[in-house]
């Protein structure tokens, strides 16, 4: 099932980024232009493949490949794409961005402790020299971190503004998002706006 889930994946993403009229043309296949998007990242010099595979069984370095963020067609946004059972990535279900990675925040801050900390101081300081936010792919974030990272904002500037970009596909869906975090405006694509 994996095997063709990700089969009808592939061919998918390299329609639409190759063929569809909407799409980007991206043209021939290129090292800059992937046949797949590339799902990791790493801090090291380019490797082959060997490489590669040999780094990931290395604790010691396997902690350094960082998963893309993206967004997932169909998907529950309240659900965490990236947690333990979920097989996104396996399927290669994900749509990634490759310009930002997915935190791995835990469920509660003491799964992890720095990261919540320095989000958080982050996220205060960002408060203080700014009126308003912007919550970028709010619907890829954790709701759960979100909520905490606002209430850290709104006890340094309780008049907060929060514009989210939120595309859930779902007025429902939308609508505990705006609830729960307080989301003051949403910024829409024109083709994903409600009447």
């Amino acid at each position: 099932l994996f095997r063709s889930q990700a089969a009808s994946c592939v061919l998918g993403n390299v329609t639409y980024e190759r063929l569809a009229g909407h799409g980007p043309k991206l043209g021939p296949i290129t090292k800059k232009d992937p046949i797949v998007t590339r799902y990791f990242t790493y801090w090291f010099k380019e490797m082959t493949l060997e490489e590669e595979e040999a780094m990931m069984h290395d604790p010691d370095k396997a902690c350094h490949f960082l998963a893309h963020n993206g967004w997932v067609m169909g998907d529950d946004p309240l659900r965490n794409f990236a947690e333990a059972g979920s097989n996104v990535y396996l399927r290669r279900e994900l749509i990634a961005w490759g310009d930002s990675v997915k935190l791995r925040y835990g469920d509660k801050r003491e799964d992890c402790p720095y990261l919540w900390e320095h989000m958080k101081k982050y996220t205060e300081i960002t408060a203080k020299y700014f009126h308003g936010v912007r919550l970028d792919n709010c619907h890829s974030t954790p709701i759960h971190v979100a909520e905490e990272m606002l209430a850290a904002a709104r006890s340094v500037r309780p008049n907060l503004y929060v514009i989210a970009e939120l595309f859930t596909g779902s007025e429902y869906i939308d609508n505990v998002f705006v609830n729960r975090l307080g989301i003051t405006s949403l910024i829409r694509e024109a083709m994903s706006a409600y009447n």
